[in-house]
């Protein structure tokens, strides 16, 4: 079946993920604006973007057990009507406790709904054709979740209304699926991480994927909540952070594919370097215009949502076939322990230094992440053989692992059996 034929039999999937994608998109800058106005200190934000990212990590390790045992659509079901109450649930109770537990169910209901599009994406697709399906799916998840941040200049932020339209957004991408005539696929399959083995293996890798999930969760809580105390506009902030969507969306393919050319590392280098010197200005400057805060955002764009996958594909170059899907499955959950530790480091930063500590956090850990790298350069060679690189959704937007990565076939790995990810002495190769 070619390329064509799949996105169309896959097209109302993709219309529902993104219909919730735009939602999100929304919901997670209007919440941080809207604590900032109920009154609540950055450091209470940053916990509950916190909250978020735990329950995303939650869900993506366990949700795989109702999709299982009631099947995709109605899990689909569930997990949307259950986002669209929680966002109902917020503005009757403006406890911290309990909007950081409505974050949490939110963050855990995201992670099963992209678990239930991409294993169906999977088994929809081969590894000729996935690539091109990948494609035409990110493009909606980015472009989805960027036009969901222009809805907040049609409103209050004080009023009732975003909350109604975030819970619309979930109940509307419910639909799409629901008359959807293509095939359920197979059981999803949950991996074991060993992240102790896959760091022995891979740390430049393993601590890339930290090091990018502590930047991208501390951006997406508190980059509007930072603006904001900028005296800037509504419309500023979703300027913002549209750019910062659709430039990672941009420059992946560009700056993966100079990675197959040149040593992965050293563009790795280049890219985190790149990311550290973008929240530079906005260290040493005040009061930054607008036009230095959109080009921060293309910035930080570009070089935040390119790191992951470069990371993913350099971990590839050097771990056999069976190892592969574990192995992403320990990145993706690498990525997402930051992504929920990150907030709340970033708002303490900007507690007690300035709002600019969210931007003293960023340089902070890209400083960190650029030393481990510098060590590791000289003590391995560049593999005559890489894989070729592969432009993939952030592990944020994709915690169930990379299930739809067309460089490999999730059913010759299960075939395998359950491999246990092994150690450099006995993978047969040093570690990186």
């Amino acid at each position: 079946m070619s390329a064509q034929e799949i996105l169309k039999s896959v097209s109302l999937l993709i219309l529902s993920i993104a219909l919730m994608m735009a939602g999100y998109g929304m919901f997670s800058t209007f919440i941080s604006l809207r604590m900032e106005l109920e009154g609540f200190s950055k450091q209470v934000i940053g916990y509950q973007t916190s909250a978020f990212y735990f329950g995303l990590v939650i869900g993506s390790l366990v949700s795989s057990k109702l999709i299982n045992r009631v099947g995709h659509i109605r899990a689909f079901a569930v997990f949307c009507g259950a986002s669209a109450s929680a966002i109902l649930i917020f503005p009757f109770f403006t406890f911290v406790s309990v909007w950081i537990i409505l974050r949490s169910a939110l963050g855990f209901c995201l992670a099963g709904m992209y678990m239930v599009v991409e294993s169906w994406l999977n088994s929809r697709t081969s590894k000729h054709n996935r690539g091109a399906v990948l494609s035409v799916y990110m493009m909606a998840v980015n472009f989805a979740f960027a036009s969901g941040q222009l809805l907040l200049n049609f409103g209050e932020l004080t009023g009732p209304e975003f909350f109604m339209i975030g819970a619309a957004f979930y109940a509307m991408a419910l639909i799409p699926v629901s008359l959807t005539k293509s095939t359920h696929p197979a059981p999803v399959e949950s991996s074991n991480f060993r992240l102790s083995k896959l760091f022995k293996i891979s740390p430049v890798a393993m601590s890339g994927c930290i090091a990018n999930g502590l930047v991208i969760g501390a951006i997406i809580g508190l980059a509007p909540v930072y603006i904001k105390g900028l005296d800037y506009s509504v419309s500023t902030i979703t300027v913002f952070m549209s750019l910062y969507m659709i430039s990672g969306l941009v420059f992946q393919y560009p700056l993966g594919k100079l990675s197959d050319i040149y040593d992965r590392r050293i563009v790795i280098l280049g890219v985190s370097l790149a990311l550290g010197i973008s929240a530079v200005p906005l260290i040493l400057i005040k009061a930054p215009g607008i036009l230095l805060l959109y080009m921060t955002a293309l910035f930080l764009g570009a070089t935040t949502q390119t790191l992951y996958p470069l990371c993913i594909s350099y971990a590839n170059d050097y771990l056999n076939p069976e190892e592969l899907v574990k192995a992403s499955g320990g990145l993706v959950l690498a990525y997402g322990l930051g992504a929920a530790v990150g907030p709340t480091i970033a708002a303490f930063m900007m507690e007690f230094i300035d709002t600019n500590g969210l931007f003293y956090f960023i340089t902070g850990v890209i400083i960190i992440y650029v030393a481990i790298i510098l060590v590791r350069i000289p003590q391995r060679a560049t593999p005559q053989e890489k894989e070729t690189f592969i432009a993939l959704p952030d592990a944020i937007s994709s915690p169930g692992g990379l299930e739809i990565d067309p460089r490999y076939e999730l059913e010759s790995v299960e075939a395998s059996g359950d491999v246990d990810l092994q150690s450099p002495g006995t993978a047969g190769h040093e570690s990186r």
